[in-house]
């Protein structure tokens, strides 16, 4: 049977039967026609040529093919593929954008016959700053540039003047810009500096003049000079160009001369007596535990007890029995140092709250500084995730470092122990039992002191890592294997499947690391013993040496004829050791004459090159396996080699 095949946006895609004559139109009427979103300015028709093996495409109009024109006869085995608009080119959804100066700016749905109006009612409308003269529509071709932007008079188009208020297209993105965003203007604000109570910048109202903003920041301080202000203007081009004198007190009583009004940009300049005209400085520091150590202005008849008011008062850690005042003598050039009663001048004891003077200096100390105190700080050492030094707060308790350091680590022993050193200097230490105290129950929950020192012990036997030991040989599965605590040889090589035929288990070697053989005291003992016999060595070698010269020595078969009181094989007889060498060195040569000696037969002794086990065990498996209780049933180490021979 010849069949046609269609394909893409028809209702119904699939093959089809070719009848006599049957055309494209035929075949898109037989899919029940084509989708709304069909592509029509272009479908491809592939054809096979002739060979039957290769095809052809022919590219086909679908709207000229459905009005009658160029509607192409269809082939055997032909197949029309008909493309979605979506596939080809951009469509813009049906939406339109609004951003800016808008209540709700954002996307919304486009309906037909929408305009500027319409879509400024969706969004709430515009906002009080929005700049009304000018708005801008931007709209994209049909590629999705975004290619035109469009002036719009927002107030005409709220009017619905037909010039402002038109029509919307899908994509269409209107930006209504704020008045700041469309046109330079000033801000509505004036300065004031200087000595007022609040120097700051204020929101310019209408008609505002210079002694509402000396209102607004809280007046004028008591050493402002009320005489002569400065108020600085901007011109035109924003410079600072125009200045005028101000008379504070006529300004505050509304002269007209003075009390000027206000324009964006102004600052008024507020001069204290001493920027004025030149005084001495009546000032007065203090410094240390206050709230607000500084400078401050010194008035008539001040006191401690108003300095430390104005300065914040005290800090809690204040030492309160004894502050200094530090007093320059001028004609000496030197301090002086005045004592004083904190408490009392607090308290208003005009005998210790004393009068200050110029450049008077009062230093308030700390707790820490006038006297000694601990550091508020605890310890806690061991199996915890975060061991370090704590602040110790107020009624700080184990639980509180416990949970601060992080909590226990696997393994961690829960009986701790807290150590201080109490008021005698002797160490205190205090076992407590954290097992309830885990679960909440804070009955045994002792509080810290400041030098507390909290330990954390691990279990011995709980392991972090894995202890490993290698396999060898004659077993079934050799390799290496993870071992349990205290495990032994018989259960490595059971879970290793056994012992092959061809083992020789008797002869097994286990090699071990010499830091599970010797200990640290050991090793250094071994070390001392090799030192000590290498000396004793050396010293039975030279008596040996002695000995054979005398024998063969010429001199010697002499003595006999020469009176003596001892001889000196008598001396080497009776005598041992370093004794003997020491008399005999005394009649015969040198050490290095004796080596030369060529009738000797002493030889030194070899030197042992360690007295440190080599960490090769013998194992005798047999016993191992049959006898569990055995020597040879070792408990196995960590990094442990075992080889089984054949």
């Amino acid at each position: 049977m010849n069949t046609v095949n269609i394909e893409g946006k028809v209702r119904m895609p699939g093959t089809y039967q070719l009848k006599e004559g049957m055309k494209i139109s035929d075949l898109i009427n037989s899919a029940q026609g084509l989708l709304g979103e069909a592509y029509m300015e272009r479908a491809d028709l592939i054809r096979f040529n002739p060979d039957k093996k290769t095809t052809s495409l022919i590219p086909v109009d679908l709207s000229k093919v459905l009005s009658g024109v160029d509607d192409v006869t269809l082939n055997q085995w032909d197949k029309l593929i008909v493309y979605s608009k979506w596939d080809i080119k951009w469509i813009a959804d049906k939406v339109v954008d609004v951003h800016g100066a808008i209540q709700r700016p954002g996307s919304y749905e486009r309906s037909d016959g929408m305009k500027i109006f319409d879509l400024l009612i969706k969004s709430g409308g515009v906002l009080p700053n929005a700049y009304l003269d000018r708005a801008l529509l931007f709209r994209r071709d049909n590629t999705n540039r975004i290619t035109k932007s469009i002036p719009i008079n927002l107030d005409l188009a709220i009017k619905k003047d037909e010039n402002n208020n038109i029509d919307l297209y899908d994509g269409d993105i209107l930006v209504v810009y704020t008045i700041q965003e469309a046109r330079w203007e000033p801000k509505r604000e004036v300065l004031i500096s200087g000595a007022v109570q609040k120097p700051s910048n204020f929101i310019r109202t209408d008609g505002m003049k210079v002694s509402d903003l000396i209102k607004s920041a809280g007046g004028i301080l008591p050493n402002a000079y009320p005489d002569k202000a400065f108020l600085l203007r901007l011109d035109e081009r924003q410079r600072t160009t125009i200045g005028f004198f101000i008379n504070l007190k006529l300004a505050m009583q509304d002269d007209p001369n003075n009390n000027l009004e206000l324009k964006d940009g102004d600052e008024l300049i507020v001069y204290t007596y001493e920027q004025a005209r030149w005084e001495p400085k009546k000032q007065v520091t203090v410094s240390g535990a206050v709230q607000k150590p500084s400078i401050y202005q010194k008035t008539d008849g001040m006191r401690v007890s108003e300095l430390i008011f104005r300065a914040g008062g005290v800090l809690p850690n204040a030492y309160l029995d004894r502050a200094n005042i530090e007093r320059f003598i001028p004609n000496e050039g030197r301090y002086m140092i005045i004592p004083v009663n904190l408490t009392k001048s607090i308290a208003g004891d005009k005998s210790f709250d004393l009068l200050l003077e110029d450049e008077d200096i009062l230093r308030v100390f700390t707790l820490e500084e006038a006297e000694y105190r601990p550091d508020n700080i605890v310890t806690i050492y061991g199996a915890v995730q975060k061991p370090d030094k704590y602040t110790r707060f107020t009624n700080m308790r184990l639980s509180d470092l416990l949970f601060i350091s992080g909590g226990f680590l696997p393994g961690a022993n829960k009986v701790v122990e807290i150590s201080r050193i109490n008021d005698m200097g002797v160490i205190i230490s205090i076992s407590v039992d954290v097992t309830n105290l885990l679960k909440g129950d804070n009955t045994n929950d002792p509080e810290l002191k400041d030098g507390d020192t909290v330990f954390i012990r691990k279990d011995k036997s709980f392991l972090d890592t894995l202890k490993t030991v290698k396999l060898e040989g004659e077993v079934k599965y050799p390799g290496t294997y993870a071992i349990k605590h205290n495990e032994r040889l018989s259960d490595l090589i059971k879970r290793a499947g056994g012992l092959t035929d061809r083992a020789y288990p008797e002869a097994s070697v286990v090699t071990r690391r010499i830091e599970y053989l010797v200990q640290n005291e050991q090793e250094k003992s071994l070390r001392q013993v090799s030192y000590l016999f290498e000396e004793l060595t050396e010293q039975e070698y030279k008596r040996e040496l002695t000995q054979s010269w005398l024998r063969h020595s010429d001199k010697f078969t002499n003595t006999q004829s020469k009176p003596t009181n001892s001889s000196i094989t008598d001396i080497i007889t009776e005598s041992t050791g370093i004794e003997a060498l020491t008399e005999a060195s005394q009649q015969v040569p040198n050490l290095q004459e004796l080596r030369q000696f060529q009738y000797t037969m002493v030889t030194p002794a070899r030197k042992i090159k360690s007295f440190l086990p080599s960490g090769r065990l013998l194992i005798n498996v047999s016993e191992a396996l049959s006898i569990p209780g055995s020597k040879d049933n070792i408990i196995l180490e960590d990094g442990d080699t075992i080889v089984i021979p054949s």
